[in-house]
């Protein structure tokens, strides 16, 4: 399906939208080197903080996700950089095996822009990326894993799951339970499969009850990441699974929800 045909939505519950590649480790990477990177985007990234690194996570086509073990004799700390834009809703993490893009809703003011434009963000700062790792000797980026990350933030009370989600349904009439207070974690994976048939890796879906650090209303927490293999071990085969992600998790979370809260979120097509 073309990106045009996907649904849209008018105001959608979205606060955070994440694009990352991971790539094989980067032996001469330190964290002097984000210092480097750091100069060439300060003007739009100004703030800086050091993070541990998060651990690779691989979707094999088949078995669990898991994240390989590692055995290091002498393993040094590594260092995961985060620059961030001055109104905190654009974030840019490296690290030596990694690099991500985020959008994040900083206020009510601040609407999810769309796709096409944070993807257009990652763009921006992916040649910088590369260029910089050539330059500085670092090595070459090949692709293992993309993962694109959506966060919904649903503003419904907890019981209000079986409203809000079609996988969700209570019996109707005079049933033995009553209808459910809350869900303490829904988990599923589904397998992103292409035409070929061959299993590209998987979309997840996870909700959880949670609270507005605002006012502390309750919310549901959804959600939904697509993460597998690149097409190819490149930028352009990583991003074009990307793609294929944002995709799966559009039409995932239309076909998850509810036609009543969809008309809520001002579906469009």
């Amino acid at each position: 399906m073309s990106r045009s045909g996907l649904p849209k939505f008018g105001n959608p519950p979205v606060v955070e939208v994440a694009l990352s590649i991971m790539f094989d480790t980067l032996p001469a990477y330190r964290a002097a080197h984000a210092g480097l990177l750091w100069q060439r985007i300060r003007d739009q990234f100004p703030d800086t903080e050091d993070l541990p690194e998060i651990p690779p996570t691989i979707e094999e086509p088949s078995g669990p996700a898991s994240a390989p073990p590692r055995l290091e004799l002498m393993e040094r700390p590594r260092v995961r950089t985060w620059f961030r834009s001055a109104d905190g809703t654009q974030l840019v993490q490296v690290q030596s095996n990694r690099l991500a893009y985020n959008w994040k809703k900083g206020s009510a003011e601040h609407h999810y822009p769309s796709y096409d434009e944070v993807e257009g963000g990652f763009r921006q700062v992916l040649p910088i990326f590369e260029e910089f790792v050539s330059k500085e000797g670092l090595g070459k980026i090949e692709a293992t894993q993309a993962e694109l990350t959506y966060v919904n933030h649903i503003q419904e009370p907890h019981n209000a799951v079986d409203r809000v989600f079609n996988f969700f349904h209570h019996p109707v009439g005079n049933g033995f339970l009553p209808p459910p207070e809350d869900v303490v974690h829904y988990a599923a994976r589904y397998p992103i499969v292409e035409a070929s048939k061959e299993v590209r890796g998987r979309l997840i879906v996870e909700l959880q009850p949670a609270y507005l650090t605002s006012d502390r209303s309750e919310i549901l927490r959804l959600t939904l990441i697509a993460r597998g293999k690149p097409l190819a071990p490149d930028i352009d085969g990583a991003l074009a699974f990307l793609n294929i992600g944002h995709e799966w998790i559009v039409n995932g979370f239309a076909e998850l929800t509810t036609t009543e809260m969809q008309a809520k979120w001002e579906r469009r097509q």
